[in-house]
């Protein structure tokens, strides 16, 4: 008895030996993987950056990080775009991470949960073995194993918007060859993935800015394949960039490039930035590719590029062009016409007969806005014919607009000849209603 009451029991320690030498193993195996997680985390200044740069937004000092050159902007563009990163080195065996993913199927409760949150925290390196267990036989570890991959892949894709104001800070300073190349190639890679949304836009255009701002067409062309991808989203983010990256003393080659653009949406919204350069050394390069346009087969786009031609680059063509548009019955062309002809610089400037003209049947238009903005443009100019013009619109039943007119009076350059049409509109107008606001605003008008 004794002796066969004795064999269960050595067998049973047998095993626990086996399962103690395995669990010492598996712990091992564990330190290996801790050690080499942590080496692929941020050291602790950088974490200290990061956390940094979460509390004080805009107001964040960058001067830490651009010591810590190349290496610091690959820390956080590891932070800011995981999903470009270098996937994590770990040493570990695979029998060890094979084992764990074993265990998220034990029978006991916390030997999953344990075996769920050390996988968690080895990271990508696992990444292979994982998949491959979605389709195991056991539900439940293709159920757990889905659930550690869902949450990798949200720290790939939660926002990072808290990163974006200091971020813009920290970009505002790169300007080495060898910080401004890692961001070129990483700022590519993320766009592979086609176009951002929220933050992330945010901060690639940031990205994208930092690049446009070295002036150097050596960075700036390499941004050529997002200019002519087939998502013009893409392709007008880029065009934004170019803007918002300089100050108009360098012409970017990509931005001509983007002016003669095929697709009217991408070439409109280089249109809409050309006037930035229309005081620099690329003026008339620019003007040049604006002209093209207006001399083009497209009228919308000749239509479009008016504005820069008329409001930066004083092109009288093009004026005479929006000139015509007043009379051609399109409501919205007529609105955008009369708001390029308002231009503050010819305010107090004699009136083009040709506009008068143009403008004239409007003031009696039932579209109530567009009677308004006629007068507006009509009140920029000066001269007898503009105030006798306007005159009869004092006594409007649209409020605004003999109150518009009431302001732009006295900015006539002439206030002698203001008042004297005043008084006669006072004393000699066929519409009472007129008479009475001539005389109220008479009262009013300086005399000199």
């Amino acid at each position: 008895m004794s002796h066969s009451a004795s064999a269960p029991t050595i067998a049973t320690g047998k095993r626990r030996a086996v399962v103690l030498a395995w669990s010492t193993w598996v712990c091992l195996a564990f330190a290996v993987f801790a050690v080499s997680v942590r080496a692929e985390e941020p050291p602790a200044q950088m974490q200290d950056i990061l956390a940094d740069m979460i509390s004080k937004q805009h107001a964040f000092d960058a001067e830490a990080l651009h010591d810590k050159g190349v290496a610091g902007l690959e820390a956080l563009l590891n932070e800011l775009f995981p999903d470009t990163a270098p996937p994590a080195k770990l040493d570990a065996p695979e029998e060890a991470v094979a084992k764990l993913i074993e265990q998220l199927g034990d029978d006991n409760y916390r030997t999953r949960e344990v075996a769920y949150t050390k996988l968690c925290e080895i990271g990508s390196g696992a990444e292979p073995l994982l998949v491959k267990a979605i389709g195991h036989h056991d539900a439940e570890i293709g159920w757990r194993a889905r659930r550690i991959l869902q949450r990798w892949n949200y720290s790939k894709w939660e926002d990072k918007g808290r990163y974006a104001d200091a971020f813009a800070v920290y970009a505002r300073g790169i300007s080495d060859d060898a910080r401004i190349e890692l961001l070129l190639a990483r700022t590519l890679q993320a766009m592979e993935l086609g176009m951002p949304n929220g933050n992330r836009q945010r901060i690639i255009r940031e990205c994208l800015t930092t690049i446009v701002r070295t002036d150097q067409d050596k960075w700036i062309n390499q941004l050529r394949p997002l200019l002519e991808d087939q998502n013009t989203q893409i392709a007008n983010l880029v065009v934004m960039s170019l803007n918002s990256g300089t100050d108009g003393s360098h012409i970017p080659t990509l931005f001509l490039e983007a002016l003669k653009d095929n697709r009217d949406n991408v070439a409109r919204q280089a249109i809409a930035y050309s006037a930035k350069f229309c005081n620099g050394p690329a003026k008339q390069t620019v003007q040049d590719a604006l002209v093209a346009i207006y001399e083009g087969k497209n009228d919308e786009l000749k239509f479009q590029v008016c504005q820069p031609l008329i409001q930066a680059f004083k092109y009288e063509p093009a004026k005479a062009f929006a000139m015509e548009q007043l009379t051609s019955g399109d409501r919205s062309r007529q609105y955008q016409a009369l708001s390029w002809l308002a231009d503050f610089r010819y305010s107090g400037k004699p009136i083009d007969p040709t506009l008068l003209e143009n403008v004239k049947p409007l003031l009696t238009n039932t579209d109530n806005n567009l009677r308004r903005t006629a007068a507006r443009t009509l009140g920029t100019y000066a001269g007898q014919e503009v105030v006798e013009s306007l005159i009869p619109l004092l006594a409007d039943k649209y409020a605004s607009i003999p109150r518009d007119i009431q302001n732009a009076f006295p900015r006539q350059p002439d206030k002698k000849m203001v008042r004297r049409l005043l008084g006669d509109a006072a004393e000699n107008h066929t519409d009472q209603s007129v008479r009475k606001a001539a005389e109220e605003l008479l009262k009013r008008m300086p005399a000199s």
